[in-house]
């Protein structure tokens, strides 16, 4: 459910700017620094993610490209 996760990390990285935008000056130092961390780590999960997407679409096309080619070897073979 790639895009559920997207749509659900992209509400969570705006929730997390807004906490730190309004009012961090009242967070204690440790939560300020929580919230930065996580909002550091949506955004390294964001990237991994996304990259791992377009790894699997790639190997999937891949995929059916060898298996396209394999059934056009063995249509040729058994007509020839």
């Amino acid at each position: 459910a790639w895009d559920a996760v997207a749509t659900l990390a992209t509400q969570r990285h705006a929730y997390l700017e807004a906490a730190l935008r309004g009012d961090a000056w009242r967070h204690a130092p440790d939560v300020d620094g929580s919230l930065r961390q996580i909002l550091a780590t949506d955004q390294q999960l964001a990237a991994r993610a996304t990259a791992a997407r377009q790894q699997t679409a790639t190997a999937l096309a891949e995929l059916r490209g060898a298996s396209r080619m394999r059934d056009a070897y063995t249509a040729h073979a058994a007509a020839g």
